[in-house]
């Protein structure tokens, strides 16, 4: 894919995801598109981005193109790359405005794993001038169904097979989340400089609320850009310190032979 679904705006969508919507609506009459079958779509695009790939009947792996133009119903099956004797199957079930989706891996006990979504707030129109305005909030679903779906599908699958499944990029965001409030803040700025998704969740103003409170607790606030009112006080604290250590030093020696600048927040 060119790029991932998480990037989507209403501008676009990735290309694979919108040419397969094309040919859904190019065969299928006006009134019989249904939002939850253009919804389902996406998320099998969402299980392919993760590492997952389709297969058929016949335990056949195929491209998300040729599955997508063959599949129908609400299942759909899959096997994670590098695992092909484990099969997980994909079945949504519509709830009224909401739909049930579930992943059971078949091979391990029928493990299962569910998460509940409102299908409106992700596909907003079907008569959209463009196909990416069909779509709203393609982030959030994209890291929620990661985070509630994926990690634990790719991490009992992983374990069952004798392989290590924990990594940082894989975690739920509030074990993640509860991790970076055990590290200094400059750490918290490296572990963001390591790739994209990374460093979007660290810029949650959730994480640094609880940064502020952790290392700015005396201080009492109305403002809640929580990212921009730790590094403006950090700053502020950490110039004073420098001042203070500048002038003890030069209380004792003719020159200040270093200066300290806060380079640790040029990423944010």
């Amino acid at each position: 894919m060119d790029f991932p679904v998480e990037e989507s705006t209403t501008q676009k969508i990735p290309i694979l995801l919108e040419k397969t919507i094309e040919r859904v609506i190019a065969r299928t009459q006006p009134n019989d598109l249904l939002q939850k079958d253009v919804f389902f779509i996406l998320i099998i695009t969402l299980m392919v981005e993760n590492g997952f790939t389709p297969i058929s009947d016949e335990f056949k792996c195929m491209d998300i193109k040729s599955y997508l133009d063959i599949f129908s119903g609400q299942e759909a099956k899959f096997v994670l790359m590098g695992f092909q004797d484990i099969s997980v199957k994909l079945i949504m079930s519509p709830l009224g405005a909401m739909v049930l989706l579930n992943i059971v891996i078949s091979e391990l006990n029928l493990d299962t794993y569910s998460i509940c979504l409102p299908v409106s707030r992700y596909v907003v129109s079907l008569h959209a001038s463009t196909i990416p305005l069909m779509f709203r909030d393609l982030r959030h679903l994209a890291f929620t169904f990661k985070n509630k779906m994926v990690v634990p599908v790719k991490s009992r699958i992983l374990s069952h097979s004798g392989y290590p499944s924990a990594s940082l990029i894989g975690l739920p965001e509030e074990v993640f989340h509860r991790i970076l409030l055990y590290l200094p803040v400059s750490d918290v700025i490296n572990v963001s400089k390591t790739c994209n998704r990374l460093q979007m969740l660290i810029a949650n103003e959730s994480l640094w609320h609880d940064l502020f409170r952790r290392d700015f607790q005396e201080l009492q606030t109305d403002r809640s850009d929580w990212r921009n009112l730790y590094r403006e006080t950090f700053i502020t604290r950490s110039d004073d310190n420098l001042r203070h250590i500048r002038q003890n030093y030069i209380n004792n020696y003719t020159n200040f032979p270093f200066n300290i600048d806060n380079f640790i927040w040029d990423v944010i």
